[in-house]
């Protein structure tokens, strides 16, 4: 397991930021807002559970437990900065975003502790292959576009990347059931993505250009290879196995580098591609 550090990095989001902070790829900065829309709930209702279950667990889980939640908190700190920018744009996205609140709201409330450790579970295994994909796509993803929000982006996916494995950890210390987490993996995929198309209708209604959800993952997946596409599904397949294990996603060279400026005191706000 990678050694999961809190970073308190400084990012900023002026006014002069545009909307779709890419020109070069209209679906990709979409997604970027949609995402930052989302993410918020997200991370706060992983933090919510997972904070619930720390005085039971013990140990590494224990303490990877604390990291990770600490970790979203600066994820969703830096998201909502970035949401207040949109929300000054487009004030009808208030309730865009309350509405996904909402959603997030009813897991807690309505759904069983075991279901919202399986949640947490296999949204974060997914986002080991998927930030990888990202990672290794970046320059289809962020050339030409706002260097505030790619350094911030980017940041986020090696986050992603390194704490990978805390949340299966808490997951299978506390319910540790597979066939639960995996009879429940559809219906937490298709929760994420009703998100992401509530995000994708409110943005719709702020640009004269059509936003759609199909219309960001085109903007993600277009002009990856084969091979790359390849991989992303086999690993993302691989999630559901009950000997999966995140620590065997390679991890991906640029991200490595990344770590190692951080951890030489570079300011992280600034990266190159």
């Amino acid at each position: 397991m990678t050694d999961v550090k809190v970073r308190r990095i400084d990012f900023q989001f002026d006014d002069d930021i545009p909307f779709r902070f890419n020109p070069r790829n209209i679906g990709a900065s979409d997604w970027v807002n949609a995402a930052t829309l989302v993410a918020p709930e997200f991370e706060g209702h992983f933090i919510k559970v997972i904070r619930g279950v720390i005085p039971q667990l013990s140990g590494t889980v224990r303490h990877e437990a604390d990291l990770f939640c600490k970790q979203e908190a600066q994820h969703a700190k830096h998201h909502i900065a970035h949401q207040a920018l949109l929300l000054n744009k487009y004030p009808q996205l208030e309730d865009t975003r309350d509405k996904i609140h909402a959603s997030y709201t009813r897991l807690l409330d309505e759904e069983s502790l075991e279901f919202n450790l399986a949640y947490a579970a296999s949204i974060e295994l997914c986002f080991g292959p998927a930030t990888r994909f990202f990672i290794e796509q970046r320059e289809h993803l962020f050339s030409g576009g706002d260097p505030r929000i790619t350094a911030f982006m980017l940041w986020h996916f090696v986050e992603e990347f390194e704490h990978r494995n805390c949340a299966i950890d808490v997951y299978n210390a506390i319910v540790g059931r597979h066939a639960y987490r995996v009879r429940h993996f559809w219906r937490t995929l298709r929760h994420l993505q009703n998100a992401f198309e509530i995000a994708a209708e409110g943005l719709d209604a702020c640009t004269p250009e059509r936003v759609s959800f199909r219309g960001m993952l085109a903007g993600l997946i277009t002009g990856a290879s084969f091979s790359g596409m390849t991989r992303l599904l086999l690993t993302l397949a691989g999630t559901l196995l009950p000997f999966h294990n995140p620590d065997n996603l390679r991890q991906p060279e640029w991200a490595t580098q990344w770590f190692a400026d951080e951890a030489m005191g570079k300011d992280m706000r600034l990266v190159e591609l």
